[in-house]
Order: structure tokens, then sequence, then C-alpha cells
């Protein structure tokens, strides 16, 4: 571990000022009926759902009996990794990391230079070759490290049940230092990357990523750390929005969460391990938006690369769009046009922080978008050339078993209704 670091993020290079919507009445009017409606039909037990641009919220309106607006919270899961990209952005920005030079993973996560990559595991037996591309940051963020999730692959399930591995909860740094599913760059797979991402920041800057966060992130937009915390002490499980699922008859009913609501976390998580209230996550976005004229908590240079897609090209067969899509397209992360999926995923990329729009979405978001969600099904996007942000969602886990999977998704039917509605009423 260095010592703490003092970080420079102020905005450097020229800027420009970007239009400003304004939402109508009509608009506000839609938009609440939708939420209206998506609770009295139970598609959701309660939802919330906001937008703002770089100068103040256009919209909040919620249905439901509780949701996770002040004082309420919700587990954001995976939409924490936005936050930990943003983090390591503000110090390859500064000098102290680099996407590129694997020197910097070697250095700050040695855990992980030596791991092999795992071919099989069968009979309690592990197949495995050696990793023969270095590891990045770049690959850690962008998901192309190879470090998957066990709840994904069956193989490293097996393979870290069988040694102790793979507690992104609760655990230590250790307990994340497992094999590699494929080789660096060589394709897309979901994973544990940004949790080392969150490791290297912790490591490189001297300050626990709950310090980081809020020293560098949070605090300049006004938020304090019971706003989003990594720490589910008992006055914040309290405020928590309980989390439902659908039973075999496919009614809604509650559930346990997949984060544990006592205990110390461990090793906090830069992919998944934030608790939140959808307004302070609203204010998050803003700040990014506003980076966009040189206000905000990253650069404008810092702020165009969290929209471009840093995953490798697609010459000589590499299929890491084409992994990206059938994610997404499956409905397990995040709700998007599904056209973007199509011929191997055209329309979609990953930046060093989120995924990325390379069209235009139909009706809705534009090319050079960003968005990713959390598995309690809460979404974000935001949308430099409309010069918006959005949010909201509910705390909800699905249940495969019971969905039908031929018919799409409930909420991402309301969420793209929500989506369409918005972009429909923007004036400017």
């Amino acid at each position: 571990m260095t010592q703490t670091q003092e970080i420079d993020i102020g905005s450097s290079g020229s800027a420009k000022a970007h239009k400003v919507p304004r939402l109508s009445p009509e608009g506000k009017a839609a938009l609440d009926a939708i939420l209206k409606k998506a609770v009295e039909s139970r598609v959701v037990p309660a939802m919330h759902f906001a937008a703002t641009t770089k100068d103040g919220v256009i919209y909040a309106g919620q249905a439901g009996e509780k949701v996770f607006d002040e004082p309420e919270k919700g587990q954001l899961y995976s939409q924490t990794k936005l936050v930990t990209g943003v983090a390591a952005l503000q110090l390859v920005e500064s000098g102290v990391l680099s996407y590129d030079d694997p020197a910097i993973v070697e250095k700050y996560a040695p855990e992980l230079w030596e791991q092999p990559v795992l071919l099989s595991f069968t009979d309690g037996k592990a197949e495995t070759e050696p990793r023969k591309v270095p590891l990045t940051l770049r690959h850690l963020l962008t998901h192309t490290s190879g470090l998957g999730y066990g709840f994904m692959s069956p193989p490293l399930m097996a393979y870290n049940t069988a040694h102790g591995l793979g507690k992104t909860y609760g655990g230590t740094a250790a307990d994340l230092a497992q094999p590699l599913l494929f080789q660096p760059g060589s394709r897309f797979g979901y994973g544990i990357g940004i949790d080392w991402a969150g490791i290297i920041v912790e490591r490189a800057s001297g300050l626990k990523l709950n310090e980081y966060f809020q020293k560098h992130i949070f605090a300049p937009l006004g938020l304090i750390e019971d706003d989003v915390t990594f720490f589910n002490r008992p006055e914040i499980v309290e405020r928590w929005q309980r989390v439902t699922t659908r039973n075999a008859e496919g009614k809604l009913v509650l559930t346990q969460p997949r984060r544990p609501l006592t205990g110390e976390p461990g090793q906090l998580s830069g992919g998944g391990g934030l608790w939140g209230t959808n307004k302070a996550y609203l204010t998050f976005l803003r700040g990014l938006l506003a980076s966009q004229d040189g206000n905000g908590i990253v650069s404008p240079e810092g702020f165009k690369l969290l929209f471009e897609d840093a995953l490798p090209t697609r010459a000589d067969g590499n299929t890491a769009h084409a992994n990206l899509a059938r994610m997404v397209g499956s409905g397990t992360t995040t709700a998007v046009d599904p056209a973007l999926c199509d011929n191997g995923g055209q329309g979609l990329g990953h930046s060093i922080a989120m995924c990325v729009n390379l069209l235009d979405s139909a009706g809705g978001r534009r090319k050079g978008s960003g968005t990713w969600g959390g598995i309690a099904t809460t979404e974000f996007w935001l949308d430099p050339e409309a010069g918006i942000a959005a949010c909201g969602g509910t705390q909800f886990l699905r249940n495969r078993e019971v969905e039908d999977r031929t018919q799409k998704d409930p909420f991402a039917k309301v969420w793209h209704e929500l989506e369409t509605t918005l972009y429909k009423y923007l004036e400017y």
C-alpha cells in the first residue's frame, strides 16, 4: 500500500457550452402515468424514475408505497461500477495510474499476476494454461480480463467453491484471486474485473474505496457519506426498500437480497457494493454531465473517454462485442434497444466505465450514450448529445425460472416506455 496520494482532478483543456433541454408539462404527466400503471399492474412493487440536465433535475416521479428515494435506500449493486470507473479515470488523469501499462496491475494487484486460465474443472481437478497476455487496468474495466463471476460460469463456481474463493462480500482481496476464464483481451466476459480495479484505486491512492469516493467524487457534489455508502449500518438497513421477486405462481413476494444485511463488508466491492438513494445517484450523474463543460468531477477530455468504445476491435474474429450483446440482450444487466444487439452487437460497445451506444436507439438515447444497471432492477443512462441523464428502478430480483423468456422483460418494457416518452417531450 502506498502513502495517501494527493490527487489533482481539476478540469483541464477547452470546454464549450452544451444545450440544456427542459421537459414539457405534458411530458411530466405522461411519465407520472407510466409509473402509476406499472405499479398498479404489479409489474413492479414500487418504482422511481428521475432525469436531470447538467443544471438540475427536470423530472422526478415515483409510484408505490416505498421507493428508494429520500429517506429510503436501495442496493445499487453494479451501478457501483461506473463510480469505480470514474475513480480510476481520475487517477489516470492525474498520472497515478495508466490504462495500458501492465506494470500497474503487477504493482498494485500482484495476486493476479500469476493467475492461470481455467480451461475446465471436473471431479475436483482443474485443467489450466498459463496466461499469455499481460493484464492491464483497461482489461479490468472493460470486462476483457478473463475474471468472471462464478454464478455465470459453472466451472469457475466449482473451482471457487473447492478453493474457498469468489467471495465478493465480507471477504478479502485474496478471496478474489481466482483464475481467468480466457486470455485477456480475447473476448468480453462479465465479472469481478472492476472489483480489482477498485482494489487498485485503494492501493494507488492510499485511501479505502469509501474514503476515495467521498473525497474525490461525492463530497464535491454536495453528497454526504450517508447518501451513498458501502456500509449496512442499522440505520441504513432500516430505511432499505425490501427486495421482491416472483413466486412459482408469478405473484410478487418478499425475498432475501443477494448482499447480506448484517456483518462487515470486508473488501469493499467496486463492482457492486454501494447502497444509496436514487436522488443521490442522479446527483452523481449530474456531476458527470457538468464535466462536459469543464465544471464537473472529471476533465472534458476524461468525460469523452467515458463514452468511447474501449473493447478490442472485431478484427481477427475477436468476439468481445458479440459477447457483450449476447449478455445485454438476455436482460441480465441493462435494458437497451434490442436492435443494438443485432449482427453481433453492431450498436453496442463498452468504455472504460460502462456500456455505450454505437448507434442511436429508436426514439431514445443517442449514439455516444452510456448505460448500466444493477441486479436488483435499477438502471441509469447518460446521453451527452441530448444533454440529459436518467436513473431509476426498484428493488426486484428476477426469477428466471418463472419468467417466460420468450416474452419481453416486463420491466424492460416499462423502462423503454419511460425513455421514449422522456425524449418525446424534451424541449430545447
